[in-house]
């Protein structure tokens, strides 16, 4: 049996007193979430009031992992004028040893050389060379380059710089793989040969993503904040700068609620050791999740109440300009536009397009037809408080009306 009205509504209160104490419960962390905003603020601020060459000389719009790879091959090579040093290469297979919990098998000779797209011209590689290759006589590391992730996934691409190095009579101490954040190369995809040498390449692995705040096994925290280091102990200032400035730059690429993981931490470890809490963590994240699709329902209800929305057509809610044409909101991806009951738009397609072109950063229309003239309304028009939310919605359809109704009335259709 169905519930009653009276039933229904008691359920909606209990619902409501409900929903009312957890929400009054969450409000006792508005400190923690202060916290939190004026970390991602300050960080943001700091980007944009600091001087970065990088950024600055217009390369970061540009900065690809070619780029990336050509900064880092200048900065392991000891040939490099100005900032070139042997120190880096110890640091970086410090870092390496300190990830692996090993050392390595060899610490290079000072006769070591860094190349880039090693092994192009290999018929073996029919898929671009080793982005970066350290080698001495005997020994090498190999360097795959993923930091911006733009380069996509090549099928057994690290099997195939395996192959090149010992082609080149290099046996391979590291595979250094470097995405921004750490994240695993695709080895479960490597077939036929190649799938063979997987084991190999987990024994030489070594994940060293660019940004780590938290570990500091990184290659900004981990390397160029102490090759830094050491060029300003041997005043080397060029150096000291470009590698401070490097740096700087790959971390202000980094997500800055990074910078924010620790109050995150102690919220989310509150939340595991208050059963309540937790619900109502669960619940408002799940209303939340869904808040867009509750935003348009609501908007909704507004929209019957102050400009008399009504059903106009089928589940379309409208207001009827003349006898045939009416404005119309609905729920769905928050559509919103013209629709005609008789075909009438088609006499003033001409106009409406023009009309249409002026609203672009509002709307997305779709093609108009005799009946409908619809589009999606900008999801930005929904940030922010509710009331300006409201407030942008009812902005729209005040001016929308006026300015159609001026279109009909120039039309002589009216």
């Amino acid at each position: 049996m169905g519930c009653s009205k009276q039933e229904l509504m008691e359920i909606s209160r209990i619902f409501e007193k409900r929903y009312s104490n957890r929400i009054h419960t969450i409000k006792k962390y508005p400190e923690m979430s202060r916290r939190r905003r004026e970390i991602i603020e300050n960080f943001n601020n700091d980007l944009k009031t600091s001087f970065n060459i990088f950024m600055d000389l217009s390369i970061d719009s540009k900065f690809n992992e070619i780029n990336h790879s050509k900064m880092f091959a200048k900065i392991f090579s000891p040939d490099t004028k100005d900032i070139g040093d042997k120190e880096y290469l110890r640091i970086f297979i410090e870092l390496i040893e300190k990830i692996k919990r090993k050392k390595i098998k060899n610490q290079f000779t000072d006769s070591f050389c860094v190349d880039r797209e090693a092994g192009r011209t290999s018929d073996i590689n029919e898929s671009g060379g080793i982005d970066i290759f350290i080698s001495d006589e005997n020994f090498s590391i190999i360097i795959e380059n993923k930091i911006t992730q733009k380069a996509g996934y090549p099928d057994n691409q690290l099997a195939r710089y395996l192959l090149i190095s010992e082609e080149l009579h290099k046996e391979p101490v590291a595979i250094v793989y470097m995405p921004f954040y750490y994240q695993l190369p695709p080895l479960y995809r490597y077939t036929g040969e190649y799938k063979e040498l997987v084991e190999t390449i987990i024994d030489l692995l070594v994940i060293i993503p660019a940004l780590d705040p938290l570990e500091g096994n990184d290659l900004t925290h981990g390397f160029l904040d102490k090759c830094s280091i050491h060029a300003k102990s041997v005043n080397n200032m060029t150096a000291c700068v470009c590698l401070d400035q490097y740096s700087k730059f790959i971390k202000s690429k980094g997500d800055a609620y990074k910078m924010a993981m620790n109050e995150d931490k102690k919220f989310v470890r509150d939340v595991l050791s208050d059963r309540e809490l937790r619900h109502t963590v669960e619940d408002i994240v799940q209303i939340w999740g869904d808040r867009m699709n509750t935003i348009a329902n609501i908007l909704l209800d507004e929209l019957i109440k102050d400009f008399d929305f009504k059903i106009v057509k089928d589940s379309f809610y409208g207001k009827m300009i003349d006898d045939d044409i009416f404005i119309y909101y609905h729920t769905y991806k928050f559509q919103f536009g013209l629709g005609s009951i008789g075909g009438k738009l088609e006499d003033i397609k001409t106009e409406l397009e023009s009309f249409i072109a002026t609203k672009k950063d509002i709307i997305d229309f779709k093609n108009g037809d005799s009946y409908w003239f619809r589009g999606e309304l900008k999801k930005n028009l929904f940030d922010g408080d509710f009331d300006e939310i409201k407030t942008n919605l009812s902005s729209i359809i005040e001016s929308f009306e006026e300015e159609i109704r001026e279109i009909l009335k120039m039309s002589k259709i009216a």
